[in-house]
């Protein structure tokens, strides 16, 4: 989901959740005296503050899996990568033996050629 769902979703939480605060204080402080029917509006207050809760939530792990999936194949790369290197290492090895025995069969030329 987007930024701007989310900070929909955000917005909707806390005043869900101010709501359901204030409602509390009034009813506490003897400010609000209502039917029934007009009592549940905390309750609904409180419910669309856990949905919205859960989506913003839910919003997050998405973002944590799509994160975990993108690590795992930045690993997959890395261990690919390092095949590769061990493998350019035996060749570097193996150039640097060559080399070594070419100096050997140079040195072996120039003293045949200085006798």
């Amino acid at each position: 989901m987007n930024k701007k769902e989310l900070s929909f979703w955000y917005w909707i939480f806390w005043l869900a959740v101010i709501i359901t605060v204030l409602w509390i204080i009034a009813k506490l402080s003897g400010l609000i005296q209502t039917p029934l029917f007009l009592e549940v509006l905390p309750i609904i207050s409180g419910i669309i503050a856990i949905i919205s809760l859960g989506i913003i939530l839910g919003n997050n792990f998405q973002k944590t899996s799509f994160a975990v999936e993108k690590i795992n194949k930045i690993e997959t790369r890395q261990d690919n990568m390092a095949h590769g290197l061990i493998g350019a290492e035996k060749n570097i090895d193996i150039i640097k033996k060559d080399i070594s025995i070419m100096k050997d069969d140079i040195k072996q030329i120039k003293e045949n050629t200085k006798r």
